[in-house]
């Protein structure tokens, strides 16, 4: 999936090489991200719209008509977005421009925690399992957070703006 400047997100189908188009943002497409299994994807971008798509409906060349969940609570740019691994309990990230990180239901819609920076949140990741997210911002901090209760648990100072963060596949680093 493919996210420009010009709110066109794409979906390739390696094969063919034929892309799905989906339109609703109204700016830059920062984030995408898919579900474990492939069939959805979120989005974010400078419209401060956080959007997921369910892929299942929608077809190349069709209409497409379908309208994706707006998850729109940031207040400014979405810079990352990222999908849980976890299939039982599903969750949303997003970061921004308005320095949280906020945690969705994907099924529903609801915003179940907004955790702060002091800085614009450049990246967003899931732990192994979906327990643990991390985000990475301009103020030089990685924090660690528990997905369950919204909780800090240990933060990473660089002293410098940090651009990107990810978890090991065994979650230990």
């Amino acid at each position: 999936a493919t996210g420009d400047r010009n709110s066109t997100l794409r979906v390739w189908d390696l094969a063919t090489q034929v892309p799905l188009e989906l339109t609703g943002h109204t700016g830059t497409i920062h984030g995408v991200a898919f579900s474990p299994d492939g069939s959805k994807l979120v989005s974010g971008g400078s419209d401060g719209a956080v959007k997921l798509w369910d892929l299942t409906k929608y077809t190349v060349g069709g209409s497409n008509m379908a309208l994706p969940l707006k998850l729109e609570l940031h207040e400014g740019p979405v810079y990352a977005v990222a999908y849980s691994p976890d299939r039982d309990t599903p969750r949303v990230a997003s970061g921004g421009w308005d320095q949280t990180v906020r945690v969705w239901n994907p099924t529903t819609g609801e915003q179940l925690h907004v955790l702060r920076h002091s800085g614009d949140v450049w990246s967003v990741s899931f732990g192994r399992g979906g327990k643990l997210l991390a985000s990475a911002s301009q103020d030089g901090t990685v924090k660690v957070w528990d997905v369950e209760t919204g909780r800090e648990g240990q933060t990473f100072r660089t002293g410098r703006p940090l651009h990107t963060v990810r978890f090991a596949p065994d979650g230990q680093t």
